[in-house]
């Protein structure tokens, strides 16, 4: 899988680390959290465009994506986590599109949320694992991107087995953020050591 180099648009100032895995490499399931009910599943159809409990934006922009063929599987789906009529944890499955130019056609990247106040509770653990469960496929890839500062985050990804791969940016395209990518600059990681297949790219300075 080549990763592509930066070659223009506007710097971020914030830096991301790239996590990824096989989806067939999914570690075992966690225990799951006592204040946790069932787990839900919601995936796009012509009448529903918003996931329960979800914003506007991006999921709108999501669902569009997804009836343009915009992105580039049919998997886009959602598992949600409702404490009474409320949803308190959302993990997202979002299909490759050109944000992310390093991903493969049946490739996936995570997209979690957390409502305050039930954060630190294992439910994006157990929701985000379901949902990579539910979506294993031979040959798929499993992307996973935050921010270097967000440590919950980091926890999240090493505790269900994502690889670090290494650190990059978004830049925007002609101005627009929702227009833009993501960067990678590989480091001399463990994963990127194992699969030869990821040729080692740097930005252009």
């Amino acid at each position: 899988m080549g990763l592509i180099p930066l070659c223009g648009g506007l710097h971020s100032r914030m830096h991301y680390l790239f996590y990824v895995m096989d989806s067939c490499s999914l570690k075992t399931a966690p225990p799951a959290p006592r204040e946790t009910r069932g787990l839900e599943e919601w995936s796009p159809s012509l009448l529903k465009v918003l996931p329960p409990g979800a914003p506007f934006y991006p999921f709108c922009v999501w669902w569009i994506f997804h009836y343009l063929r915009i992105f580039k599987n049919r998997d886009y789906k959602v598992v949600f986590i409702r404490e009474g009529d409320r949803v308190i944890q959302r993990s997202c499955l979002i299909p490759a599109f050109f944000r992310f130019p390093f991903m493969q056609p049946a490739d996936l990247t995570v997209v979690i949320w957390t409502a305050a106040g039930h954060r630190g509770k294992g439910l994006a653990t157990r929701a985000l694992h379901e949902a990579i469960e539910r979506s294993r496929q031979p040959q798929r890839k499993i992307w996973y991107v935050t921010k270097e500062t967000n440590l919950a985050s980091i926890r999240l990804a090493e505790c269900l087995g994502f690889s670090f791969l290494g650190k990059g940016r978004r830049v925007s395209a002609f101005g627009f953020r929702i227009l833009g990518r993501f960067i990678v600059d590989i480091l001399d990681s463990p994963f990127a050591r194992a699969n030869t297949n990821v040729r080692v790219a740097s930005s252009a300075k």
